[in-house]
């Protein structure tokens, strides 16, 4: 009985062994093959596609434009979709009104400053201020002050 129970244990003790080494062998294996993968799945998916249509409006400003890293912007298209749930369609118009907008172009390079003023960017496309009549209200203003001052 004792050297059955004596070969059980060695058994097990080569087991457990072989298991760690096939762990070991997997663990060096498959992040490089996540990476790969998760490569190949951002550059196909919604942000992959909106990574591209960025780089493609930023080109039409600037063709000497560096050609950035594509995965990372992707990865930052996707989480804005797929984590946070903005609106794919939405993003397309912020790129192209900001691309398109003397004061933004210069902050929209990248999904991350894009990111990061998305919602002031969306509120000036949504609500687009006349600098003229801005500047007349101003005007109106300050005249209508002035003129009082001098009545008083």
């Amino acid at each position: 009985m004792e050297l059955d129970q004596l070969s059980e244990d060695v058994i097990d003790k080569i087991a457990d062994k072989v298991i760690e080494k096939m762990a070991k062998k997997l663990a060096k294996k498959t992040p490089k093959r996540k990476v790969k993968t998760l490569r190949k799945l951002n550059l196909n998916s919604p942000g992959g596609k909106l990574a591209q249509f960025m780089l493609d409006e930023i080109e039409k400003n600037d063709p000497s434009f560096a050609t950035p890293k594509m995965d990372k912007w992707a990865a930052c298209f996707n989480k804005m979709i797929f984590m946070e749930t903005y609106d794919e369609n939405e993003i397309k118009e912020v790129i192209s009104f900001g691309l398109s907008d003397s004061f933004w172009k210069a902050l929209t390079v990248n999904p991350y400053s894009l990111k990061a003023n998305y919602y002031k960017i969306k509120t000036r496309m949504l609500n687009p201020v006349n600098k003229e009549q801005t500047m007349t209200e101003k005007r109106n203003v300050f005249k209508e002050a002035k003129r009082k001052h001098n009545e008083s």
